[in-house]
């Protein structure tokens, strides 16, 4: 099915739960897939693609199908989402950049009543301006929530510019809201509220954590408007965000490590992973778009995975002990 096929179906069914539940409930209901890491080119807000389904419109990512990055609602800006055609939301920027070559500019805009239809039950506003990272597939759900993330960590980073709108001379706020999951459970999060800055700033979101548990999935999600009292026109400037694809912003605490080693890489019929360092109990297998391949038992440390039947291509493994902790990521590549 094209991909612009399947982000239609996507909006049509209402699956956007990611727009207003980040540090609410988002890590509790959403889709039941993650993202592994497997390119870092979409990171920081240096990599801009077009819209699958806006003529002329960029997105900040490589614009691959299943490869992870920041993703946005630019697509609800396509005439097949009702005319006159909402607004875009989202936008490279060159001239206000604190790094490098582009900025990701979010401005808070006011959906057409067919836009807004298809995520009403989830957004308690029609003026929205998002970003949040995730991965588009040419699957179903097409839109996958998150990154793979095995680590602890203390805090994220970005940089930032902030323009509020204003109504009855009370501002508007921005946020950035972040959320560690372990097998779709929140065991950490931070916020932070963003008021007006005229001139590039550093803003930290420290992560409290309620689990010992290691995380196996990350949420980021920034928003130009508060989430309950939206003003259209406010405008969120975003750069140099690190992001687990290129973790410059991630303060890394204690976390399980594990020797692997994964040979024949590439291979063409078995794949064979030995550990040492910690306790393996299982081993789990994606492909590039989040999908599961299959569940393999640690027996003695080892591992064996018959790749007769797999598609040539890059596959992810998650290693776990057997308390369902993850302790180790990494990749294998399989050739005819």
């Amino acid at each position: 099915m094209p991909i612009f096929v399947s982000l239609k179906i996507f909006f049509m069914k209402k699956y956007l739960l990611f727009l207003f539940v980040v540090s609410f409930a988002l890590s509790i209901n959403i889709a039941k897939a993650q993202v592994p890491i497997v390119s870092d080119s979409a990171d920081d807000f240096e990599v801009w693609a077009d819209d699958p389904l806006g003529a002329g419109v960029k997105d900040p990512n490589t614009g691959n199908a299943g490869i992870p990055g920041w993703q946005c609602l630019n697509s609800l800006a396509s005439p097949i989402f009702g005319t006159p055609t909402s607004p875009v939301s989202v936008f490279q920027d060159s001239t206000i950049v604190h790094k490098a070559k582009y900025a990701c500019k979010i401005v808070s805009v006011v959906l057409n009543s067919t836009g807004y239809s298809y995520v009403k039950s989830f957004a308690p506003h029609d003026t929205v301006g998002v970003v949040f990272l995730g991965a588009v597939t040419s699957g179903n759900p097409p839109i996958i929530l998150g990154v793979a993330f095995p680590h602890r960590v203390t805090s994220f980073s970005f940089w930032y510019q902030y323009i509020p709108a204003t109504k009855s001379g009370i501002p508007d706020t921005a946020s950035c809201n972040v959320v560690l999951t372990h097998y779709h459970h929140q065991i950490g999060q931070g916020s932070v509220l963003i008021n007006a800055m005229g001139t590039w700033a550093k803003q930290v979101v420290n992560i409290t954590y309620d689990s010992a548990t290691t995380p196996d999935t990350l949420n980021i999600l920034f928003s130009s408007s508060s989430l309950y009292k939206p003003l259209p026109g406010s405008i969120l400037y975003i750069d140099d965000a690190g992001t687990p694809l290129n973790p410059q912003g991630i303060n890394e605490v204690q976390a399980p490590s594990a020797a692997v080693d994964v040979y024949p890489n590439p291979a063409s019929n078995k794949v064979n992973i030995r550990i040492s360092g910690e306790n393996a109990y299982g081993v789990e297998v994606f492909d590039i778009t989040g999908k599961k391949i299959n569940t393999y038992s640690v027996k003695n440390s080892a591992a064996a995975i018959n790749t007769e039947t797999y598609c040539p291509g890059l596959y992810i493994y998650q290693l776990y002990d057997k308390d369902g902790t993850l302790i180790k990521v990494g990749k294998f590549s399989v050739v005819q």
